[in-house]
């Protein structure tokens, strides 16, 4: 079927005038979207104490099996992480490290000890235990 240009120009024009009347009568009738009230940090940030995190990392990880003073530890080296603005390292962490501990990933009651030295160096297994207490083991022995 042919269709004359001049008619078909006109139709499309036609359609495309009352798309645009339907258009913009649908945003004339669109009901505004309610403005919700955003919170600033300030409004919705809760302090809480380091000795109270502190206090209930050790109780995570008590629970867990570690024993008090690994639990300490771990606890401690959590609370310096944040607190020094290292938040990724710090309680953060602790749901993932209960759910490895509980999971058996790892173990609460580590054997740490030095495989091999020299003057320089040494080689610790830290028979896969919180790598917190394996670095403080470490640390402590250089």
């Amino acid at each position: 079927m042919l269709v004359h240009a001049a008619g078909s120009r006109r139709r499309a024009s036609e359609r495309l005038a009352t798309a645009r009347d339907s258009c913009s009568q649908m945003t004339r009738n669109r009901a505004q979207p309610k403005v919700r009230h955003v919170p600033n940090i300030t409004e919705v940030t809760r302090r809480i104490p380091a000795a109270a995190i502190r206090a209930f990392m050790i109780d995570a990880f008590r629970a867990c099996g570690l024993p008090e003073p690994d639990a300490a530890i771990v606890a401690g080296a959590m609370l310096d992480a944040d607190l020094s603005g290292a938040d990724a390292h710090g309680i953060f962490r602790l749901a993932g490290y209960v759910r490895m501990l509980k999971r058996g990933h790892i173990n609460p009651r580590a054997n740490i000890k030095v495989v091999e030295r020299s003057p320089a160096t040494a080689l610790v297994d830290g028979d896969n235990g919180m790598g917190h207490l394996v670095m403080t083991y470490a640390a402590n022995l250089a």
